[in-house]
């Protein structure tokens, strides 16, 4: 769990943690002081985000799609986010204690 393949901005061999801390998205902009907007998330190759849960009480990410180096990368993608845009639903299922912690 040392490298991965990056593909952008240059195709090769990226290091592993601190991939996409390397980035400086605060930086990246191509208009500085403009909002720069980015989104990250994990699909199957059939394009689901989230199934429904086996009790039926609500949706849960595809086991065959959870895995720790996207749960890390999507942190480093979180710490250098101003604003995280969720949904009503995790915020329900959260306090309710059937979503992960994302923040």
């Amino acid at each position: 769990m040392d490298q991965l393949q990056q593909l952008f901005p240059q195709v090769g061999p990226a290091p592993f943690p601190g991939a996409y801390l390397a980035h400086d998205l605060r930086h990246a902009s191509r208009h500085p002081g403009r909002p720069f907007v980015y989104a990250n998330f994990v699909v199957s190759l059939d394009g689901r985000i989230a199934v429904p849960a086996a009790d039926g009480q609500g949706l849960i990410v595809p086991k065959q799609i959870a895995n720790e180096r996207d749960w890390r990368l999507y942190q480093e993608l979180a710490a250098q986010a101003d604003l995280i845009i969720s949904s009503g639903r995790y915020l329900r299922d959260w306090a309710a204690g059937r979503a992960q912690e994302i923040l």
